[in-house]
């Protein structure tokens, strides 16, 4: 997340094309990916370890770049924003199209755990899928390339990750911040466990986070309630 909201920021800052921040956002975000694949799945090192060493180089490698190319005054705005290529028709809907429409991305995140639902309990490679996560020596013996499928997988979620933080940095900010994810890749783990591993509790137990966040903002806001910011904060984690 935090390598595809930096990339994005910086190649739509450079081009002033938004579709090539996100496109550079996913493309470097399936790298690290592709990298941590290497490492766990070839090179059989712990996943944790590689995981948090991943995540902590990250940190690091943004904030440096971030400071070096920004120094310590304020990044520059962007021109170009993910909503300025979003669905310029159906955004004049009341309601739906300021919510649903405001990004292309927005309308697929309801549709993608669903669509991961069907995938996995409807479907032959469905069933590949979990063998290899669940009893890969079992699927081995029956033929299914486990290295492979993990390969895939990991490079779609690095993928996606990196089209997240594209939403953070071109999208919501229309600037760079420094670890602009804000533990939102960590609350995103949590969220999965909380929901017991299964794709249809997901969506509500997703959809609990981002109200809560809304809620937050809001009473940020001067003149609802007077509550310290640090507080409000919190209350999403």
């Amino acid at each position: 997340m935090l390598i595809g909201a930096f990339t994005a920021y910086n190649v739509t800052l450079h081009t002033s094309n938004s579709l090539s921040g996100l496109l550079s956002a996913i493309a470097l975000g399936s790298l690290v990916s592709i990298i941590f694949t290497i490492m766990t799945v070839y090179m059989k090192l712990d996943q944790i370890v590689v995981g948090v060493s991943i995540s902590m180089t990250s940190i690091g490698l943004t904030s440096y770049l971030y400071r070096l190319i920004t120094g310590y005054s304020p990044p520059p705005k962007i021109e170009s924003t993910l909503s300025d290529i979003a669905f310029p028709t159906l955004k004049s809907i009341p309601i739906a199209g300021e919510t649903i429409f405001q990004n292309p991305l927005t309308p697929i995140s309801p549709a993608l755990p669903i669509v991961s639902w069907l995938l996995l309990g409807r479907s032959v490679a469905g069933a590949m899928i979990k063998a290899s996560g669940e009893d890969p020596g079992r699927a081995c013996r029956l033929g299914v390339d486990v290295a492979m499928i993990r390969f895939i997988l990991l490079t779609l979620e690095g993928a996606a990750s990196g089209a997240v933080g594209s939403l953070l940095s071109i999208c919501y900010y229309g600037s760079s911040l420094e670890n602009i994810r804000a533990g939102r890749g960590y609350l995103a783990v949590a969220l999965v466990i909380l929901s017991s591993w299964s794709s249809v509790k997901l969506l509500p137990a997703v959809l609990i986070f981002g109200l809560a966040d809304v809620v937050q903002l809001r009473l940020q806001a001067p003149g609802i309630i007077e509550i310290p910011y640090q507080l409000a904060l919190s209350m999403t984690y």
